[in-house]
């Protein structure tokens, strides 16, 4: 049995362990069976002699580490476990309705209920939470979190970074930039370019982020 090491031990990192609950075999990222072996609360406090330890010790990482307002915890964890060769496990609930034509990549959760529809590319690392929808031709860009009931609509682009709040919605053909937050229950009727935070419907422009 393969001994995977858990990021976080927050709600997100809860959910996760969920859908590790749920299956049995996994061969997304690294082959084997899968179960939690150690759980590290907070990646903050290790030190580079720990993370080469644990890199050389596990055959992959699940980066259980919410993002909401700031996706720097876990690009700074991803960084240190790619840097030493590491692996991030992709985590697909089977609960979930992935189209074998679109493409998750790395370190990517998708939670029970989501959606993923044909041609729709999904980057590295991104949260899809619980009952979203990722419409078809979509692209979802790395450490993206889409929040549970939201709804990427078709051939929508949604930066790096950004979070799509609950039950919020971007219209067909849709462009949210980078690092751009979108409040729940929002819907988007026009591009979004501007750093910052959205909310309303339609969703206009309510502050810069911090």
């Amino acid at each position: 049995m393969q001994g995977f090491v858990l990021l976080g031990n927050g709600g997100h990192a809860s959910s996760c362990r969920d859908i590790v609950e749920s299956i049995r075999d996994y061969s997304i990222s690294a082959g084997g069976r899968l179960r939690i072996a150690e759980v590290i609360e907070d990646t903050r406090v290790l030190t580079s002699e720990e993370w080469d330890d644990l890199v050389n010790h596990s055959p992959a990482f699940i980066l259980g580490i919410g993002q909401i307002h700031d996706a720097n915890p876990r690009m700074d964890a991803a960084w240190e476990i790619h840097k030493r060769g590491g692996r991030i496990a992709t985590l697909i609930s089977p609960f979930a309705r992935v189209s074998p034509d679109s493409i998750i990549r790395e370190g990517t959760v998708v939670m029970p209920g989501a959606v993923v529809n044909r041609g729709a590319v999904v980057g590295d690392c991104c949260i899809l939470n619980t009952g979203c929808i990722v419409e078809h031709f979509a692209n979802v860009q790395a450490f993206t979190h889409i929040s549970t009931g939201a709804v990427i609509n078709g051939d929508c682009i949604v930066g790096q970074r950004s979070f799509i709040g609950s039950n919020a919605v971007l219209l067909n053909q849709i462009t949210v930039g980078h690092d751009i937050t979108v409040g729940a229950g929002s819907v988007v009727t026009k591009n979004l370019s501007e750093k910052g935070i959205y909310c309303g419907n339609p969703a206009v422009f309510l502050k810069p982020k911090d």
